[in-house]
């Protein structure tokens, strides 16, 4: 897995390669040493288009982009999806347990 590094800590690294993303106007800049950076574009208060550094969203890449880019393996992306999806199980187990706690309260209350 590559390191994700600030525009200023890129200066002087030998480029290596890039991919933009489909979905929003991100793209990732690889360098040889095994570090990355993520750039985007957004709108000023004048309306101009600006470049700034950004934080990688890997759900705004498609996996074949990103394993293609070299920031990643196949098999990282699965271990991050994996955590991922336990993360949002895990999230979701404790909301439902919220609304459960909450309703059975409120019902109780009734009786």
């Amino acid at each position: 897995m590559m390191t994700e590094i600030t525009p200023e800590q890129a200066v002087g690294k030998k480029f290596k390669g890039f991919c933009g993303s489909w979905v929003v106007p991100q793209a990732i800049i690889t360098f040889t040493d095994g570090t990355f950076i993520t750039l985007e574009a957004r709108r000023d208060y004048d309306g101009e288009v600006v470049i700034g550094s950004s934080r990688l969203d890997i759900l705004s890449f498609s996996n074949d982009l990103l394993v293609e880019g070299g920031v990643f393996t196949r098999e990282e992306l699965s271990r991050i999806s994996a955590k991922r999806d336990d993360e949002f199980k895990a999230q979701l187990a404790n909301s439902e347990r919220d609304t459960y706690e909450r309703l059975r309260k409120k019902f109780e209350k009734e009786k």
